[in-house]
């Protein structure tokens, strides 16, 4: 352990509100390690997820990303290693309950607001009651932050005010530039990594790689993160601003065009859906989407110079680089857009 190691952890641990931390080369490996280490403190193998849900490429967790959930979501992924993914509904606590009776879970791993399904938020008590059902049944809560925890001051977890048993962040907590992620939580359970505590290698949950928590990506991410904690009264407030100007104005094209789609988003993060129904997770984005014009949609953009990711999902981040006349420019791009296809 170095100096800037050591800078690093505190910085993140101060800025989730957490015991321990341990750094990894990118957020697919910080949730690798997060499993492991869940069932080895609670003794238990299977990992419940949420339908939708993106948690990398992990072949663990790599089960019901893309819809239809019911097929392998990679070529290459035997039904051994998939067979203890127990996969849930997003916001549906009821469905949660029904899906886990009689599966002995070691952990939960939820995305705050989902990615991959085209940035769906969390209802607030829906997260209040997934923590209250993981106490009831002893199952460790892992919120995945590797999009929100830096998108909200102090992560998602501080936004909801339901704090997990263990977060995961990705490329950001190591400046952005460089691979990097983390694994921090409550020190009674990251201590199952520690190999001075537990000396027998079997009764220990192994963490290490030949680059993690070297001393750039560590100088780079504590750099971040003390901007962030100087600056939050600038840069959060900025940022949901657009956010909320943008969502709005998206809201009021479609209205004022009687054009069937949804907006979804929380803060700096939205999304377009072309559905026949509210999106409230991976099930609802995804059984009436209109795939054609959402790759319409893309292509319109990118040609007016417009670039995201990606042409299956229309979602975007906004950042402090953006700007009100961005904002606006992108809201006419769309009305634009709106107009050619009501016109046909």
């Amino acid at each position: 352990c170095h100096e800037w190691e050591v800078k690093w952890a505190e910085a993140v641990c101060r800025w989730f509100d957490m015991d321990m931390v341990r750094p990894s080369n990118s957020g697919t490996e910080a949730n690798m390690y997060a499993i492991r280490l869940a069932r080895a403190y609670t003794s238990r193998v299977k990992v419940g997820k949420f339908e939708g849900g993106w948690h990398g490429g992990y072949d663990g967790l790599h089960k019901g990303v893309s819809y239809p959930y019911d097929k392998p979501a990679s070529a290459g992924l035997p039904e051994s290693v998939t067979k203890d993914i127990v996969l849930l509904p997003y916001n549906d606590l009821d469905g949660v309950r029904e899906r886990i009776r009689g599966e002995d879970l070691a952990c939960i791993i939820v995305e705050p607001v989902m990615g991959a399904a085209g940035f769906i938020p969390a209802e607030k008590e829906f997260l209040k009651g997934l923590r209250e059902l993981c106490d009831e049944k002893g199952i460790l809560l892992i919120f995945d932050e590797v999009i929100t925890g830096f998108r909200f001051y102090k992560g998602a977890q501080n936004y909801y005010n339901v704090k997990p048993d263990l977060i995961t962040a990705g490329k950001a907590v190591g400046g952005q530039y460089f691979p990097a992620g983390a694994i921090c939580g409550r020190a009674e359970i990251m201590e199952k990594f520690d190999q001075i505590k537990i000396h027998n290698f079997w009764e220990r949950s192994f963490h290490g790689g030949t680059y993690v928590g070297n001393p750039l990506t560590m100088r780079a991410g504590y750099t971040l993160i003390r901007e962030l904690e100087d600056k939050s009264d600038l840069f959060f407030p900025y940022l949901d601003r657009l956010g909320r100007k943008i969502m709005e104005g998206l809201n009021e094209i479609f209205s004022r065009n009687n054009f069937e789609a949804y907006i979804t988003g929380l803060g700096s993060l939205f999304a377009i859906h072309f559905t026949k129904e509210r999106p409230i997770n991976g099930l609802t984005a995804e059984r009436t989407k209109n795939r054609e014009l959402t790759r319409k949609l893309f292509e319109f953009m990118l040609n007016n110079r417009v670039v995201y990711l990606s042409p299956s999902v229309a979602h975007f981040v906004l950042s402090i680089a953006h700007t009100e006349e961005d904002v606006n420019l992108f809201l006419a791009l769309v009305e634009e857009f709106i107009k050619e296809e009501v016109g046909k």
